[in-house]
């Protein structure tokens, strides 16, 4: 395996040579994509890039990777992954630490998908072994399994193509209401630093005075009510559409 990924990240390296050579990286971006191994080769070559080279790539996506970090959160990361696991790579220790990434260039370029219970990428001797005796194994099936309102594999095309990550990418929340009554203004907070810790992207619109939705919806994969509030008939309409679009839904009340 290790023979294999250093020939495939050498191999990638020196198409990349080629290109920046070339009249194409003149104007022409590139977006680097790769699955289970492949994701392994991509995000090594991606990490290692001169600055020059890696401005040329625009967009990449890995998908199952080896060397996942479940710690790393969104947006980054996509998925119903378990957030304290990391890819089997770097949970075995055969290939180094999990990838880090930082700043804002990889906020805005880097996916990486990965399914509960995927050992490949979200690593557990129970996750491997069940893994060998379902068929299809979970790691096998990016193609047909949805998160949200789309397979993986189709988020993964459409951040690629550009355009957007649809209702029911779940790692973005938005969190309204009235918290709860003014008891203890905390609560809403609280449960905002929960959820980041957790990895999720979260925007607090609890206002206690007068809670309302935001007129668009269309970049949150679900949307969490707090408080004691009844919604109005109008807002029932929209999370009812909301739902039906593919997005998931936490109602509290009285």
């Amino acid at each position: 395996y290790d023979a294999s990924v250093t020939s495939g990240v050498v191999a990638l390296n020196d198409y990349l040579k080629k290109f920046m050579r070339s009249q194409c990286a003149e104007s022409t971006h590139l977006l680097l994509a790769g699955y289970s191994q492949g994701a392994e080769v991509v995000g090594d070559v991606y990490e290692s890039l001169p600055q020059a080279t890696a401005d040329r790539v625009s967009k990449v996506v890995l998908i199952a990777d080896p060397l996942f970090n479940g710690s790393t959160g969104a947006p980054i990361n996509v998925g119903d992954y378990d957030h304290s696991l990391n890819g089997i790579s770097s949970a075995l220790g055969s290939r180094g630490l999990p990838r880090s990434w930082i700043g804002t260039s990889d906020t805005q370029k880097i996916r990486s998908y990965c399914q509960h219970n995927d050992p490949v990428c979200s690593f557990t001797v129970g996750n491997g072994l069940a893994c060998k005796k379902a068929h299809p194994c979970v790691h096998n099936v990016y193609f047909k399994t949805k998160f949200g309102a789309y397979t993986y594999t189709d988020l993964a095309g459409r951040f690629l193509a550009g355009v957007g990550e649809p209702v029911g990418t779940k790692s973005n929340i938005l969190l309204y209401g009235d918290g709860d009554g003014g008891e203890d203004p905390s609560g809403a907070t609280n449960l905002q630093t929960w959820l980041t810790a957790a990895g999720y992207h979260v925007t607090n619109a609890v206002d206690s005075v007068l809670p309302m939705l935001p007129a668009d919806l269309s970049s949150y994969g679900q949307i969490w009510h707090y408080g004691i509030d009844t919604t109005s008939a109008e807002d029932q309409d929209r999370l009812e559409d909301f739902v039906r679009s593919g997005g998931s839904l936490f109602l509290t009340g009285e």
